[in-house]
């Protein structure tokens, strides 16, 4: 990255610069990069934040894709899968997390009906029994649209945990 940024102060046309960015995508360094960031946010959302599971299957999508490109980055096939992979779970992730929004402020708002999202049995793409196959991460739990923490009696949280409580 410092090497394109030496070339772009030393004036190489735009083709050559163009040429080495798609050059980059041949290489695994940004597949394993998208592979690590998505399966962080899956774990981190799983284990500290909120269960929002839908997101969390897009962000797993993500890191399918990432690992397919990873395998072998100059295969052209596998770079379409894991393109439609990677793209498909990011366009799911936004659709989703719009969707959980419009959710959370009809459930907070004056007019919490006519909002259709909430199911006890969640329905994944391709009917994917994905709540039975992974019940701890994809079995939805506690009310829809509601978030608010719930801290039992007596426990102790330390001063990260409380800072997120309070928020």
């Amino acid at each position: 990255m410092i090497k394109l940024i030496k070339e772009l102060k030393q004036g190489l046309n735009m083709t050559n610069i163009i040429n080495k960015i798609s050059n980059w995508q041949d290489t695994r360094t940004p597949w394993i990069i998208m592979v690590i960031i998505s399966a962080w946010l899956v774990v981190t959302s799983h284990s500290f934040f909120q269960n929002y599971l839908y997101i969390r299957f897009a962000f797993l999508c993500m890191t399918l894709g990432g690992t397919l490109a990873g395998i072998s980055p100059k295969n052209i096939i596998l770079k379409l899968i894991a393109y439609a992979l990677s793209f498909w779970g990011a366009i799911l992730g936004i659709m989703y997390s719009l969707k959980l929004d419009k959710i959370h402020k009809a459930a907070r708002g004056d007019y919490p009906f006519g909002v259709q999202g909430c199911l006890i049995q969640p329905r994944y793409p391709f009917n994917l029994p994905l709540h039975e196959w992974a019940f701890d991460w994809f079995l939805p739990t506690g009310d829809c649209g509601y978030d608010n923490p719930v801290v039992p009696d007596g426990a102790a949280l330390d001063a990260l945990q409380r800072y997120f409580i309070d928020i």
